[in-house]
């Protein structure tokens, strides 16, 4: 029931779809005509996880997005990160869980990214995540107070010092008997994701058995003047 009025107090406040401005809006967000857009462009197929070029890190992502090449995909980023989008990822996780082929036996404990703005765009995909994939999720990582800049005002270097607190001890048996995935909106650098498991290995959480998952990976466009 409650799942049902969040999508319709979502409804209540976005009326038409942001693509095109249709009516006719699916619960994802889009009308389905946008929605196959995107999925037919930008969507990322691949099962296997990929890994970060610098430190090796395994993650996952839904979406490949560029800024400026498409403007029905960066309107939908921009959408989920309003203060109503929750039962959006609700239904993005679906998918996710249902793309990757992820299994439900696993022990799964799903750790979110924290926003330096109390935003909880990453907490309701961990929150989706874990509803699917029968897992728990453990708001475990703190911004450091002292990391003063907004991320995205950082340049690649500034991002890469990144750091995380822990709030609350880790179990042994998390240690040693589950999967730990990191959840994120958006991996651009994987700085965060590295923040992350720079912390978590301190604290010995299973650093063999963790990987990252996000709904879109932002990448840069580049332009061939030739």
């Amino acid at each position: 029931m409650w799942k049902n009025l969040r999508f319709w107090l979502y409804r209540l406040w976005v009326v038409d779809c942001v693509g095109c401005g249709s009516l006719v809006v699916h619960p994802r967000g889009l009308c389905l005509s946008c929605e196959y857009g995107i999925l037919d462009q930008y969507l990322s197929s691949a099962e296997q996880a990929e890994e970060l070029e610098k430190s090796g890190l395994r993650f996952r992502y839904l979406f490949r997005w560029v800024p400026g090449a498409s403007d029905v995909l960066s309107k939908y980023v921009y959408l989920l990160k309003s203060p109503v989008a929750e039962p959006l990822w609700h239904e993005l996780a679906r998918y996710f869980v249902s793309l990757k082929g992820i299994s439900r036996d696993q022990k799964i404990v799903f750790v979110p990214i924290p926003s330096r703005k109390k935003r909880k765009h990453s907490l309701y995909f961990a929150q989706a995540l874990a509803e699917q994939c029968e897992g728990v999720v453990l708001e475990l990582l703190s911004i450091d107070d002292s990391d003063e800049l907004e991320q995205k005002v950082k340049n690649k270097e500034q991002r890469s010092k990144v750091s995380f607190t822990l709030n609350e001890e880790i179990t042994e048996q998390m240690r040693l008997d589950h999967s730990l995935v990191v959840v994120d909106d958006v991996i651009t650098t994987g700085a965060s994701f590295e923040a992350a498991y720079n912390v978590l290995k301190w604290m010995r959480v299973c650093p063999k058995n963790i990987e990252l998952w996000a709904a879109f990976r932002r990448e840069t466009m580049s332009i061939d003047f030739e």
